[in-house]
């Protein structure tokens, strides 16, 4: 497996998209992997091995206003993750790919 940090992924609004891209030997697929609120790409590596060791590439992001991406956080989020699944599904040829997103909370007490 390749593991890099990417630099490639371009926003519709012409920003770098934060990324890193997990690579297996022969990628079957790929998947876009989306960190919840507050979280980072540094916060779902794991998960991306994990992807990529299954054979499909995975790409993870910083979405605006996360980590690494300073853009505002807003409706360019989808357009992030719309522009990673594009990426997968060019750089594969067929169009294929899908995104994965994840968000954790811990809750203490109860909420009546």
């Amino acid at each position: 497996m390749n593991f890099q940090r990417f630099n490639e992924l371009i926003a519709p609004d012409g920003h770098v998209i934060p990324s890193f891209l997990s690579l297996p030997d022969t990628p079957r697929g790929g998947a876009v992997v989306f960190p919840g609120y507050g979280g980072t790409k540094d916060h779902m590596l794991a998960l991306a091995a994990a992807i990529a060791e299954k054979g499909l590439a995975a790409l993870t992001i910083d979405p605006c206003g996360h980590g690494e991406n300073m853009a505002v956080i807003g409706p360019g989020m989808r357009e992030e993750m719309e522009a990673g699944v594009r990426y997968l599904g060019d750089a594969r040829g067929d169009g294929s790919g899908c995104a994965l997103s994840s968000s954790f909370r811990s809750r203490r007490g109860r909420r009546d």
